[in-house]
């Protein structure tokens, strides 16, 4: 089974980095993003009297549910050592928000700068207090 993982077998245990399952899952957030993207890129050419085709060779939206799929199976392989050890649920959950919550306050700022600098590039109002306060 060690050698399943690429897993030395006189090597102390380690979870493998899973690194084909890693790319099917930077795929996915691909997609993602050029869903996104497309979306927005036709919002603003409509705003300036362009039209937009977008390229929708693939649906798109599928890689949300592919990337929270394979994120669980990446949490779950990664985290194995924690389950069923005392004060294992509660160092998931800070690594958890310790690598999230960063993350997601930069982007936030990001978009709230942009949408003071430069409001004309954002398809909709992102400074609305209750939006940011959400967020």
């Amino acid at each position: 089974m060690a050698s399943m993982f690429g897993i030395a077998r006189n090597r102390p245990l380690q979870p493998a980095t899973l690194m084909q399952v890693q790319v099917l899952r930077a795929i996915a957030a691909g997609a993602i993003s050029l869903h996104h993207a497309q979306w927005d890129a036709e919002t603003l050419q409509l705003r300036s009297g362009h039209s937009f085709h977008g390229w929708n060779p693939f649906p798109w939206s599928a890689g949300v549910d592919i990337f929270f799929v394979i994120s669980g199976l990446i949490m779950v392989h990664a985290s194995q050592r924690l389950f069923a050890k005392p004060g294992g649920a509660g160092l998931f959950l800070t690594r958890r928000i310790a690598r999230i919550v960063p993350l997601y306050w930069a982007t936030i700022t990001v978009y709230v700068g942009l949408g003071l600098l430069a409001p004309s590039l954002l398809n909709q109002s992102y400074l609305e207090p209750w939006f940011v306060a959400a967020s």
